[in-house]
């Protein structure tokens, strides 16, 4: 009996490793599949530009330096550069049955109609995020004084 008990827990524990991997295997699929719904290529490329600008903006003479630094950025902060790690972000974040449940509703018309306007809804966010700093900076000026 005892023999019989051992081999179980062996075979159990032998078996086991391979289970999680292929959980593993499928929950990564998972989250490299939303990444893809979601459009995080596209969205990474269109946030180097943003940066770019907002940093050329900035410092107008960085303007000459412009391709650089979009090459370099896009060396580091490309889709396929980023994307094991995002995986493990979005993995380490949400179960894989979550996963599934966002997947399905970004593969509805709502889901869709929101990923469409998503860059609108950030950009309009931003700006009166911006405007509100910009008609407060006096209040800003005064707290940043009172700190000296």
């Amino acid at each position: 009996m005892r023999m019989f008990v051992l081999a179980a827990l062996v075979a159990g524990t032998a078996l086991a490793p391979t289970g999680a991997r292929a959980d593993e295997k499928t929950h990564k699929a998972a989250a490299e599949e939303l990444l893809k719904v979601i459009n995080t290529e596209k969205a990474l490329q269109a946030s180097v530009d943003q940066l770019l600008d907002a940093q050329i903006k900035a410092d107008p003479r960085l303007q000459k330096y412009r391709g650089a630094m979009k090459q370099f950025l896009l060396k580091y902060v490309s889709y396929d550069t980023m994307k094991d790690d995002l995986v493990k972000v979005y993995t380490a974040e949400f179960s894989e049955p979550e996963i599934n449940d966002i997947l399905a509703f970004y593969k509805t018309a709502a889901g869709k109609k929101i990923l469409s306007k998503m860059p609108v809804l950030l950009n309009k966010t931003a700006a009166l995020a911006a405007k509100r700093v910009q008609d407060n900076q006096g209040e800003l000026r005064k707290l940043l004084d009172s700190e000296k």
